[in-house]
């Protein structure tokens, strides 16, 4: 049945976004189905009457729309006693110390 079958294949599950879908992979020897969040092998079959076909398999598949890809952790909170930002608006060498401060001299005039 699963060589004439594409991906994705709906199932009879549903959820608040539509039907469940699971991909399926085969080679000569192993039926693999996954959810987009996990995968498991097809142990065997329980009921074939078209249109209908029940498996058995080795674990609980988690549908997507419920356990999909988790959003990205938090940036760790900074230490105590961290050393505060550094000020964006560096002045020159010049400008710090008078020394260095360059005068005008007055023009021609």
């Amino acid at each position: 049945m699963f060589q004439t079958t594409s991906n994705p294949v709906r199932t009879q599950a549903t959820g608040n976004n539509g039907v469940y879908t699971l991909n399926v992979t085969s080679t000569t020897s192993q039926l693999n189905v996954s959810t987009g969040v996990d995968q498991t092998e097809v142990s065997n079959s329980l009921y074939t009457t078209f249109p209908l076909a029940v498996y058995s398999v080795d674990k609980v598949l988690l549908p997507k729309d419920l356990f999909g890809p988790k959003p990205p952790a938090a940036a760790p909170a900074p230490e105590e006693g961290a050393d505060k930002p550094k000020d964006k608006t560096h002045r020159g060498r010049r400008e710090r110390h008078p020394r260095w401060r360059m005068r005008r001299r007055p023009g021609p005039g």
